[in-house]
């Protein structure tokens, strides 16, 4: 009989709605055979540190996967827009305001570099189709180039999905308890704004979806 050996996935897991939904898609595909699925959340100065890592912590512990949190701060400058409201047309998000040139690259790098020995076997990012407009380094090709640069496959499982559809995998995958966890607002409030772009997009697609009855 073959022996099936355990591979390392590791999540990406900012604390948001996207990769809320991309740790539950990871832990129902690959979670078996001993495989061992990890999460790794970063501070990098983002003006809604506080209640990303909350989030993060609280999806991990429920989930019941490792989380291991690293301040990246002091690594890669100010990724942090001061003044901004984020707010845009109708919700939109406005690129020159929330577009931090290089961010995800050094997050996919760090995720999968920070714990040697223990590299990954592969890495899970949670972009969806509603980002790719605004941001580059949510679409197809950029997660093609990083995958040859690390030789690990990046997994994008919500890459074209929008933001309507994550909730609704959420809802098939026996994850709306936590995406109900996660956090969105970009202000930096004790609670959502529910004016900046990343409200509004969540809003509508839990309002798309017929979600109603969760936490927005």
């Amino acid at each position: 009989m073959k022996k099936i050996y355990p591979r390392r996935f590791r999540v990406l897991l900012s604390g948001g709605m996207d990769s809320a939904v991309c740790l539950a898609w990871t832990i129902k595909h690959f979670g078996k055979y001993d495989n061992v699925v990890d999460t790794v959340c970063f501070d990098y100065g983002q003006r809604h540190a506080a209640q990303e890592l909350d989030s993060a912590k609280r999806i991990a512990a429920t989930a019941r996967v490792p989380l291991t949190i690293y301040d990246i701060r002091d690594g890669v400058g100010d990724w942090c827009p001061g003044g901004s409201s984020l707010v845009g047309s109708e919700g939109s998000l406005l690129g020159g305001d929330v577009v931090v040139e290089g961010r995800n690259r050094a997050l996919i790098v760090s995720a999968a570099l920070l714990h040697d020995p223990k590299l990954p076997d592969a890495v899970v990012f949670g972009a969806c189709a509603d980002d790719q407009e605004v941001f580059e380094d949510c679409r197809p090709e950029f997660f093609r180039s990083v995958e040859e640069e690390l030789r690990i496959p990046i997994h994008t499982p919500l890459i074209d999905k929008t933001k309507r559809d994550v909730v609704e995998l959420a809802a098939s995958i026996g994850a709306t308890n936590l995406i109900a966890m996660s956090w969105s607002c970009y202000a930096g409030g004790e609670v959502p704004c529910g004016d900046c772009g990343a409200c509004m997009a969540r809003a509508r697609a839990f309002a798309g979806a017929g979600s109603r009855g969760l936490p927005q």
